[in-house]
């Protein structure tokens, strides 16, 4: 996710995210720069990128006010993990680290790719 640093700087954070109908759920320590740059700024671009396909979101993200359990953290974990019991006994570590909040990132915009299906690039000026 980026958002803006004060003096309009972009600032780029790694963050885990579950997709939700009308919004993406994200996950953050509350402390974290991310999390504050929303508070202050609630603009922000969200980029989701696989081997050979992404989108990239623009929007705004919106901070939940509870804290997010290791239960919940740990569903965003599930497709990293063998099984829930191992995604959620992670949370718990990270939930350990110290508070963690939800950022609901809700899109305005999106661009998509697909770079696993064929072109032909002859119209692509060499520069």
């Amino acid at each position: 996710m980026a958002t803006l640093n004060p003096g309009n700087t972009v600032r780029m954070t790694p963050l885990w995210y579950e997709h939700h109908d009308s919004h993406i759920l994200l996950n953050a320590p509350e402390t974290s720069t991310a999390v504050k740059n929303l508070k202050r700024n609630s603009t922000a671009s969200l980029l989701i990128d696989s081997k050979n396909a992404g989108i990239h979101f623009t929007g705004h993200g919106e901070i939940r006010k509870e804290y997010g359990t290791p239960k919940e953290i740990g569903s965003m974990f599930l497709r990293y993990f063998e099984n829930e019991a191992a995604a959620i006994a992670y949370a718990e570590e990270v939930v350990s680290w110290g508070r963690r909040v939800f950022i609901k990132f809700y899109p305005l915009t999106r661009i998509t790719w697909d770079y696993g299906k064929r072109r032909d690039y002859s119209d692509v000026r060499q520069g």
